[in-house]
């Protein structure tokens, strides 16, 4: 310990200091010096451009040399802070106040308490500025969080974030703080965070002209549990935004430890502590947290984070890969159950529930952390086994699917994979063969349109057998070969265009084709017939009344070719042709009764089949 204040006491000689220059406030903040100070104003050597009176109300709070009390600014009404020196006649705090004043005037940003104007006072001067309706962070950190902080480290980490950004802002202005700390960080009751205790400030560049560069800084101020060597030696030159950058880390040390890093019974011991800066090995931190520490808090300041916005980010990548962690244990958490149930040969049902919830924990950890090292394991155990399983119940849709969410290949599974496809494929072969072949004999495929040009054709062969009929029983006309053949062809050049046009209905598979096939063929035969009967010399009457043997053989093929629910068809035409011969007058009513009965029976046959 000796030798360790003695490089420091060293080290301070160097820049012109020595202990005597130390100035300890209640607080345990050390103070600027008074040359320091004076470079940056002249207060009380000139008249200060104070503005309206206030209304001092109740103490509010209290520092080494300043007091704050509630206020009323009557010009707009409204409840204001104004902070004044605790006793009269000191420049010293005067300067120190100032200073705190201009500085926080220049820096207009959401997390920096804004400074309204500068009030008499009996002291010299007192600053007005926005009254905080809470409390300091350093008490949030040993006392109890909002009930909104479900996460505590979560919540302090978020305020830190805020705090960076005020000192973000501020650098970018110029400023430097140099006194970051939990107690000047004031958090309102909404959740506001504001950096405040601006007294110890210094420029870089790009700072307002009034305000002293940090490498003239000739003393050791700051408080000593977050402070940097730079600052514990008051080594002006070295001082710069690596300095807050220090004191940040300090801060986010005592949030994830629970105390600050310089830790000690004496003043100069913390400085020897803060002097040497020692690399942050703390048992129990993650090791990216303390990667950040060790970093942020690196005693050479060319080694920190190169700006607050970098520490930050480190900070946020830390975040982002702890609530990353915890998605992923839920993920395991929920593929452990997935295992379990398809150990107990779960129920397809229960197994999709399972690998549903397991799936969404998986990507949510995916997208919070891609290169998280726990995922490839948990990818495979996810996936793996739901390969398997869909194979065991013969879904490849399924298995491909999963087998493609696999980062390793695996031969096995695309080989049972590629079996299961050619059964499946096979199978569906069969299935569409059988559906095929079904479809060709399906007797109730245009069905309806069968029956009614059945009973149609039926009606119409009956109207003009009984009208040939009546005409020759009359005398008024006897009919030919000719008329028939006349008939015939008239039959031929109406139904012709029709059964083109209805072709696809007729024809839409192989029973329907086979039916009108032997339809053709029995108008086909019919017609032969007529000419073997001209060639036997036999009356067109007789030749008629053979004409059911040719229906009893066509409606005998339908029968025998598609349906033996056709039955009564050819029946009927047996005591049809029986009939003619017995009643020959009576051929064309009997002919016409018989094919119009046969073709009602075909009809009937179809009743209630689907179109």
């Amino acid at each position: 310990m000796s030798a360790g204040i003695a490089a420091l006491t060293l080290a301070w000689k160097k820049h012109g200091l020595s202990p005597e220059d130390l100035k300890e406030r209640e607080d345990g903040t050390l103070a600027a010096t008074e040359r320091t100070l004076a470079r940056e104003t002249s207060a009380g050597q000139e008249e200060l451009p104070v503005g309206e009176e206030v209304e001092l109300r109740d103490v509010i709070g209290r520092g080494g040399m300043g007091i704050v009390r509630a206020a009323l600014q009557p010009s707009v009404r409204r409840e204001v802070a104004v902070k004044h020196i605790a006793f009269e006649g000191s420049d010293h705090a005067l300067r120190s106040l100032l200073k705190e004043a201009w500085v926080g005037g220049s820096l207009e940003h959401p997390n920096i308490v804004p400074v309204h104007t500068l009030a008499p006072h009996e002291s010299g001067a007192a600053v007005v500025m926005k009254r905080i309706e809470g409390r300091s962070w350093r008490e949030a950190l040993r006392g109890e969080l909002p009930e909104s902080a479900r996460d505590p480290l979560t919540w302090h980490l978020r305020v830190f974030g805020q705090v960076c950004n005020a000192i973000a802002f501020a650098h970018s202005r110029g400023v430097l703080h140099l006194d970051l700390k939990p107690a000047n960080v004031m958090i309102g009751a909404f959740g506001e965070v504001y950096v405040v205790d601006w007294g110890l400030a210094a420029g870089v560049e790009g700072a307002p002209s009034w305000l002293a560069p940090a490498s003239a800084i000739s003393s050791v101020a700051g408080t000593p549990e977050y402070m940097a060597p730079e600052l514990a030696t008051g080594a002006g030159k070295r001082i710069d935004i690596a300095t807050d950058v220090y004191l940040l880390t300090a801060i986010l040390h005592e949030i994830v430890v629970g105390t600050p890093p310089h830790r000690a019974e004496t003043v100069m011991a913390r400085l020897l502590h803060a002097y040497r800066s020692e690399p942050v090995d703390i048992e129990g931190l993650p090791a990216e947290l303390g990667a950040i520490l060790h970093r942020g808090m690196h005693v050479d300041p060319a080694q920190r984070y190169a700006s607050v916005g970098e520490l930050q980010a480190a900070v946020d990548a830390f975040v982002q890969h702890r609530e990353a962690g915890e998605l992923v244990e839920d993920a395991r958490r929920e593929i452990g159950e997935l295992e379990a149930t398809l150990s107990n040969d779960g129920d397809e049902t229960s197994v999709q529930r399972e690998f549903g919830g397991a799936r969404f924990a998986l990507r949510a950890a995916t997208e919070a952390w891609a290169e998280h090292p726990a995922l490839p394991e948990l990818t495979q155990r996810l996936y793996e086994p739901m390969v398997k399983w869909a194979l065991d119940i013969a879904r490849p849709d399924l298995a491909e699917s999963y087998l493609r969410e696999l980062d390793v290949d695996s031969p096995s599974l695309r080989g049972r994979l590629a079996d299961l496809q050619a059964a499946e494929a096979e199978r569906a072969k069969r299935e569409a063969d059988l559906e095929s072949l079904a479809e060709d004999h399906d007797l109730d495929l245009s069905g309806a349109f069968r029956r009614r040009l059945a009973v149609g054709l039926g009606l119409l062969f009956l109207a003009v057998n009984v009208a040939m009929g009546w005409l020759e029983r009359e005398g008024i006309h006897r009919f030919s070969y000719t008329e028939m053949w006349a008939t015939s062809a008239a039959m031929v050049g109406v139904f012709g265009p029709y059964a083109w046009f209805k072709r696809r209905e007729l024809f839409r598979n192989r029973a329907n084709s086979s039916l009108y096939g032997i339809c053709i063929l029995t108008f086909v035969m019919i017609q032969g017939h007529w000419l073997v009967c001209i060639e036997l010399g036999l009356p067109f009457s007789q030749a008629l009344g053979l004409t059911p043997m040719l229906y009893l053989l066509a409606f005998g093929a339908v029968t025998a070719l598609l349906n033996w629910r056709f039955f009564w068809s050819p029946l009927i035409q047996v005591p049809t042709l029986l009939l003619t011969a017995f009643f020959p007058e009576w051929t064309y009513e009997i002919v016409g009764v018989g094919g119009s009965l046969s073709a009602a029976m075909v009809g009937l046959a179809w009743r209630g089949n689907t179109p």
